[in-house]
């Protein structure tokens, strides 16, 4: 079964309405447009939850791009977690990062990756992107996650 980002993002509405001090925080981040793969990724220097998609802006993958890194990459999970899914398009390796296109990898290329949608959160909140995930999981379980937190039984 595909869910549309639509769909995530109500369930990302929910989400926040449980687990977000509204009071405290303010709004919170919201789901950006998807990522075509055509210049940099705008999600790729936060940490947060993403969704890769097909041509019908259906989730075929949810994930989390929490990890903290090091350098001048701290706090860039969501660029290292996308990284392993893309790779520059042929002829593009000198073409600028605005300009640049990207495609899917060989196997994400066969499961219909063609968009990227993220949700970045700041380095303080960024730990409820773990919540997240598994909340979006138990609800919209996709074919190619296996993520054992997320089962429904352990909601």
């Amino acid at each position: 079964m595909k869910f549309h980002l639509s769909e995530i993002q109500k369930a990302t509405i929910d989400f926040f309405n449980l687990h977000w001090p509204y009071q405290k925080w303010g709004s919170p981040p919201d789901w950006g447009q998807p990522w075509r793969l055509i210049k940099a990724n705008p999600a790729g220097n936060k940490q947060g939850v993403y969704a890769l998609l097909n041509s019908k802006d259906e989730a075929i993958y949810i994930g989390v791009g929490a990890s903290l890194g090091s350098g001048r990459y701290e706090g860039h999970g969501i660029g290292s977690r996308v990284g392993r899914c893309i790779r520059v398009a042929p002829n593009q390796k000198g073409i600028p990062i605005y300009e640049r296109k990207y495609v899917p990898s060989p196997k994400w290329q066969q499961r219909g990756l063609s968009a990227i949608a993220a949700i970045g959160f700041t380095p303080g909140q960024a730990y409820l992107a773990y919540g997240l995930e598994a909340f979006l999981l138990a609800k919209f379980p996709t074919e190619f996650n296996k993520v054992r937190s997320a089962r429904k039984s352990n909601i």
